[in-house]
């Protein structure tokens, strides 16, 4: 299988219930490309698509010895991220913000996994990707955020509705599907998300619940009850997982039984030396 992964890194400084965490490399493609090697090693062919800076140099090496192909653009800025935890709430601040990717596409890919972080993939790109590969998979996230200062907050682009169509996966947290949906309740949230692009298969991921919604089925999955100080990451994994899974067997259930199973086995290993968080 050829998957393309497309969007820009972070640097990410990590604070939970005040107390500093770790400072790392992060944003959705790098979780992407950790799930991918996790799960599946050297099985897939992997192409990662983005702006790289010195702070990610090593990153990039990194990536090189595992077996992905990189097609990096140098940028002089990077993503600096400030994440804080409050009892099981994130907030997100940002210090710096990259530069939007320049890029085309020459060859085909059977999946491509996009996940901008601050608005670096532009709508028509989106098009382009959608004809050089079979299958599309979305996290909203960077289609819906604008930096205000050194705040991050959700807003509409015009072109919402133009990239669910384009995309056969679309995944969010249970925020974001409340900013676009305007409900809390999750089942709503995705009737909701269907009914504005009935072909796409929606996502809506928290730490405690996976809901899936197409326009056939609605499916619901319940997290055992554990609270990890640290869930970054998660909803990118589970999308990589969710994504590769549903295009190899065709069976949604399948797929998000295995990507639920393997992002809480990840995220037991990234939190194993953090005592969980009270709900």
């Amino acid at each position: 299988m050829k998957i393309i992964v497309i969007g820009n890194p972070t640097i990410d400084n990590i604070y939970v219930n005040g107390r500093f965490i770790k400072r790392s490399v992060g944003g959705g493609i790098y979780y992407t490309i950790e799930a991918i090697n996790n799960v599946y090693g050297g099985r897939h062919r992997t192409t990662l698509v983005s702006m790289i800076s010195p702070y990610q140099y090593s990153w990039i090496h990194r990536l090189h010895k595992i077996g992905v192909e990189v097609m990096a653009y140098p940028d002089t800025r990077t993503n600096i991220f400030v994440l804080k935890y409050e009892d099981g709430r994130r907030t997100i601040g940002i210090k710096e913000k990259s530069s939007p990717i320049i890029f085309t596409l020459t060859d085909t890919y059977d999946v491509a996994i996009i996940n901008p972080v601050m608005g670096e993939i532009l709508p028509h790109q989106l098009k382009m990707v959608k004809i050089r590969a079979r299958f599309t998979a979305v996290d909203i996230q960077g289609f819906i955020r604008r930096e205000i200062n050194t705040s991050i907050e959700y807003f509409k682009p015009p072109y919402l509705e133009e990239i669910f169509r384009l995309s056969n996966i679309v995944h969010m947290n249970d925020d974001e599907a409340e900013y676009i949906t305007g409900t809390r309740n999750i089942e709503y949230q995705v009737k909701k998300l269907v009914r504005l692009s009935p072909e796409t298969i929606f996502l809506v991921s928290s730490p405690s619940h996976v809901a899936m919604g197409m326009k056939t089925f609605y499916e619901y999955i319940e997290v055992p009850d554990i609270r990890y100080p640290d869930t970054t990451g998660a909803g990118d994994y589970l999308l990589s997982i969710f994504s590769i899974e549903l295009y190899s067997s065709n069976d949604p259930m399948i797929a998000l039984a295995k990507a639920v199973k393997h992002t809480q086995k990840w995220l037991e290993k990234k939190n194993a030396s953090s005592r969980p968080a009270t709900p």
